[in-house]
C-alpha cells in the first residue's frame, strides 16, 4: 500500500508540475514527483524503462533548476 502512494504521489505532483507556468516551481514540482516515480519504480523492480526515464528527468530538472538559481544570482 505504501509503495502504491508514492507512485501516485509522483505521477500526481508530474501532472500538477505541468500546469505550473513559472520555471522554477515547474522544475521543484516535477523533480519531486519524478524522484518519486523512480523510487517506486525502484522499489517494484524490473521496470528499466521507468527507472531511466524519470532518472533522466531528475538530472535534467537539478540541471535547470540551477541555471535559474544561478541566473537569480546575477
Amino acid at each position: 500500500m505504501f509503495t502504491e502512494i508514492i507512485g501516485y504521489l509522483g505521477m500526481i505532483l508530474v501532472v500538477i508540475s505541468l500546469l505550473i507556468s513559472d520555471a522554477k516551481k515547474f522544475r521543484i514540482i516535477n523533480l519531486i514527483g519524478a524522484f518519486l516515480s523512480f523510487v517506486f519504480a525502484l522499489i517494484k523492480g524490473g521496470m528499466a524503462p521507468i527507472l531511466i526515464m524519470n532518472l533522466a528527468i531528475v538530472i535534467i530538472d537539478i540541471y535547470y533548476l540551477l541555471k535559474i538559481i544561478n541566473s537569480e544570482k546575477d
